[in-house]
């Protein structure tokens, strides 16, 4: 499993080169769907809800995602903000496209998502249990100063043994 931050780059075609150790465990986890499977012949949802923040999904965990979004959840008692889920899906699908990732971790991000927030050269890629967390460099140094752990984070991660 990876763990961690990783550096990757957006190149000159607009095409985010995934580290190597997030491109295996990306193909191995999550191999590219059938024609039997009912899901787009791609590997990858590349979306993002602010402009911002980039999310390369999985196909098989945006299915799951975009069912819930449009109130087909199968959980018992799931409830469901129809308003507030049809803002989300339509972000999602407003900055959203399905590619396919080649075979040297390379994947197309959509040229909306590439021009709202400038993002060319070097990127920060974290992998977030079901998705890849995409943000340029100034982004993420941003997210990271905002995010700042308080003395009650501190304490509760003790707790949890960390």
């Amino acid at each position: 499993m990876f763990w961690g931050v990783e550096s990757g780059s957006v190149d000159a075609k607009g095409r985010l080169k995934v580290p190597a150790a997030i491109h295996r465990l990306f193909k191995q986890r999550y191999p590219r769907p059938g024609a039997d499977d009912g899901l787009p012949i791609k590997d990858a949802f590349i979306t993002s809800l602010d402009g911002r923040e980039i999310k390369v999904f999985p196909t098989r965990e945006w299915a799951e995602i975009a069912d819930r979004l449009a109130g087909k959840s199968r959980e018992a008692g799931a409830a469901s903000d129809g308003v507030r889920n049809n803002r989300l899906l339509a972000n999602a699908m407003h900055y959203g496209r399905s590619e396919n990732m080649d075979s040297h971790g390379r994947v197309m991000l959509p040229a909306m998502l590439r021009k709202s927030r400038q993002i060319a050269g070097p990127v920060k890629i974290q992998w977030r249990f079901h998705h890849l967390m995409v943000l340029s460099e100034g982004d993420y140094n941003q997210f990271m100063k905002s995010n700042q752990l308080t003395d009650a984070d501190l304490s509760y991660a003790a707790n949890l043994g960390l």
